[in-house]
């Protein structure tokens, strides 16, 4: 007498392929959506720190010059100039002997202009322009 063996078969492995295959496409297709979303969205945390450090006591930066590419900065608390620059996509506060602090990532330009005590900031983000308004002094 032939014992019958308890086996896959052919079909129930070619199934079990397809279903691990549909799996594999859903979790890339959700993993390119995210990563998607997050690069073309603003990371708030970035753009408050961005704002905070600026208007920051513990720098209390006075501006020196503005241009549209480079804002001159005096820390009187650290007693050192500073350079707020964009530097291929990262908008960075960069120290006069080289060390830099990135503050802002995915900048693709940037415009600053100075009025009434007033830094203003037009910054383009994925596509988006966001205009900020920071406290600072001006050097008179």
């Amino acid at each position: 007498m032939i014992e019958k063996r308890q086996a896959f078969s052919l079909v129930e492995t070619l199934v079990s392929l397809v279903i691990i295959s549909l799996a594999i496409s859903i979790m890339m297709i959700t993993l390119n959506q995210i990563n998607l979303y997050n690069k073309n969205n603003i990371d708030t945390n970035s753009l408050y720190r961005y704002i905070d450090l600026l208007e920051s006591d513990q720098y209390n930066f006075e501006v020196l010059d503005v241009t549209n590419n480079k804002v001159k900065l005096y820390s009187t608390s650290k007693q050192r100039n500073y350079n707020l620059t964009i530097y291929k996509d990262v908008i960075r506060l960069a120290t006069t002997d080289g060390g830099y602090m990135p503050l802002l990532n995915h900048a693709q330009s940037t415009k600053w202009m100075i009025k009434d005590d007033y830094l203003f900031s037009e910054i383009t983000i994925g596509g988006k322009k966001i205009e900020t308004k920071i406290h600072v002094k001006t050097k008179r």
